[in-house]
């Protein structure tokens, strides 16, 4: 009977041992990766809803202030009325409708605020804000809007990495010349 070599048993032993090591040490970066993916798409759907709505509300203009006196401004008061009269609603009512429609943040309405407070964290919600470059008396001029949802981290999974708060604002200012009247629109002056 011959003997062999130990040196010669104990080659290859390493090989299973450095596998083994490598899926330990590779599998929470592939699920790091997977997660990061999750939480950016996630925080793209939030940017994308924001600012559709913060567009959509810049294009409620009061057509009512338009025609009789040239003065361009947004919709804050009730539409349908002798107010505004442009057909498609206040700033409030078109974000709430672009918001509730796309429900991509789980969010159906927004809540209309004097200033951009900074969300309680948990759940989620919108807040909507009218802007005036001429601060809190001058004539609404733009619609700055904020989303905030919770984002779940499907890999990473327990305690309190199970999930984050991701928050997406957009601002959106009246675009100057829109309008069909037969004087150009008077900017408001400050």
């Amino acid at each position: 009977m011959t003997t062999a070599d130990p040196a010669a048993r104990e080659r290859g032993q390493i090989l299973p041992l450095f596998a083994l090591l490598l899926v330990m040490l590779l599998l929470p970066v592939a699920a790091l990766a997977v997660d990061g993916g999750l939480i950016l798409s996630r925080h793209a759907e939030l940017v994308g809803e924001a600012q559709a709505a913060a567009e959509a509300g810049s294009q409620a203009v009061d057509q009512t202030a338009l025609s009789r006196s040239g003065t361009f401004q947004l919709c804050t008061t009730a539409d349908g009325g002798p107010e505004c009269g442009n057909g498609v609603g206040n700033v409030l009512e078109v974000v709430n409708e672009v918001v509730g429609s796309s429900g991509a943040a789980g969010v159906t309405q927004c809540v209309q605020v004097p200033a951009m407070p900074v969300p309680a964290p948990g759940g989620s919600g919108c807040y909507l804000v009218v802007l005036s470059p001429c601060g809190a008396g001058g004539p609404p001029l733009g619609v700055e809007v904020a989303i905030w949802a919770p984002a779940v981290i499907p890999l990473a999974g327990l305690g309190p990495l199970g999930a984050i708060h991701l928050r997406a604002e957009a601002t959106s200012w009246l675009a100057h010349g829109i309008g069909a009247t037969s004087r150009p629109p008077v900017l408001p002056r400050c």
